[in-house]
């Protein structure tokens, strides 16, 4: 049942009036309509066979220029009693406008709260790869759905064993995960989000698939519709737990990425199949290594974190970090949807995107570098280098940036008891 949301909770309350945005006011709308045809041309010459970034990467750009300007389309609202009458433009629906990506991060989160995640505590597990790793798994999508399922087991079976020790013999577990491509520098960082709640006992194994019947649960050869889960809390893990699981998780992903690496190298193809692809490929990585200081759109690409303070609940092992300080209570379920919309967030923010007096591109951080000095606020590009920074963060078309697995996954047979 969806709970009640008061302008206290998740989300603020809506204006007493309707106001178009207006995206062509904004800096991202004035570079990309000025600088694309640049970055575009730039691209194809780079290209072996001239022809320039995929087309999904220019398909999104040109969309976001089409997005919420009126003379593109729009809906006639009418107000049947006075008649006034409203014009609501059309939104691209894409995967580079931040207006869009806000209000489909927005209906998800809310989606998940009031339909997937029952109550329960849940506890965020953010796993991040080594800097050598993340070329490979940002433009494989095979290797980082097997790094996230390699992940998963690992994290079920422990949270299993702490399980049998509070007599849950039978236990089940369940995660969404949010797949994020992109660190706080606008960086090409991949890394995971996984909300996992306690260990679940599924009424001491009384159920079992029903023949013919789906996923129904059975018990004594019935149809058993108004029973549910029973979610079995677990006592906290300590560093101690987190630094151990840290180790064993890092073990068995390097093995895989040992492998994918090492054919990788041998072929000599750096998963670069088509000219388009290449080009896309060598975005990314200058996403990963440009240095650190330097001329304008060379200055973007340091650590997201600013310092290496031992956080509890938070682990570093061969350049894996597993952290899973952040916790949500059974009822905060306002908290839950503001920790889901986090997941879900987009790349950039558009009120950090600015330009500066000699036509620089300025993006503040979310939080300062810190340098020797001064921190560092905010980072410089050249209009191009910065759209090309936005061109390597773009997911591939079909790629789920959110995972579900365990009991949450759609074949479960205990999805339909949460």
């Amino acid at each position: 049942m969806p709970y009640e949301r008061t302008p206290g909770d998740a989300l603020l309350p809506l204006p007493a009036t309707y106001r178009r945005r207006e995206p062509e006011k904004t800096a991202l709308y004035s570079l990309v309509q000025e600088h694309l045809a640049t970055l575009l041309a730039q691209a194809r010459q780079a290209s072996a066979d001239g022809s320039g970034y995929p087309a999904f990467v220019e398909k999104e750009f040109r969309r976001y220029l089409d997005c919420g300007i009126l003379a593109n389309g729009f809906a006639r609202l009418r107000c049947p009693s006075c008649g006034f009458e409203r014009l609501v433009a059309f939104s691209c629906k894409g995967r580079l406008c931040p207006s869009c990506w806000a209000k489909r991060a927005a209906d998800t989160a809310a989606h998940l709260v009031d339909r997937v995640l029952p109550e329960a505590t849940y506890r965020q597990w953010v796993l991040t790869f080594p800097w050598e790793a993340r070329l490979f798994i940002a433009i494989d999508r095979q290797l980082l759905s097997d790094l996230l399922r390699e992940f998963l087991r690992t994290v079920f079976a422990w949270q299993r064993r702490r399980g049998r020790h509070t007599c849950v013999t039978d236990g089940h577990c369940g995660a969404v995960t949010f797949v994020q491509r992109f660190g706080g520098a606008l960086n090409t960082n991949p890394h995971f989000h996984v909300l996992i709640p306690p260990v679940e006992d599924d009424r001491d194994g009384l159920f079992t698939p029903a023949a013919g019947k789906g996923d129904l649960p059975v018990e004594n050869d019935r149809a058993v519709k108004d029973d549910r889960a029973r979610f079995v809390p677990l006592p906290p893990p300590t560093d101690e737990d987190i630094a151990h699981l840290a180790g064993t998780v890092a073990a068995r992903l390097m093995k895989r990425l040992r492998e994918t690496i090492g054919e990788a190298r041998e072929s000599d193809a750096d998963h670069e199949d088509t000219p388009q692809a290449a080009l896309l490929h060598r975005a990314i990585l200058l996403a990963l290594w440009l240095p650190r200081s330097g001329p304008a759109g060379d200055d973007s690409t340091a650590s997201d974190h600013g310092n290496d303070t031992p956080k509890p609940l938070c682990a570093k092992v061969d350049g894996f970090s597993l952290h899973a300080f952040r916790t949500v209570a059974p009822h905060d379920r306002a908290g839950l949807e503001q920790l889901c919309r986090y997941g879900l967030r987009a790349p950039f923010a558009l009120d950090r995107i600015s330009i500066a007096p000699n036509g620089n591109v300025l993006y503040q951080l979310h939080r300062p570098w810190p340098k020797p000095n001064s921190p560092r606020t905010h980072l410089t590009f050249e209009p191009v280098a910065f759209l090309r920074r936005l061109a390597a963060l773009v997911p591939s078309p079909y790629q789920n940036l959110i995972r579900y697995h365990g009991v949450f996954a759609n074949r479960s047979r205990m999805r339909p008891l949460l």
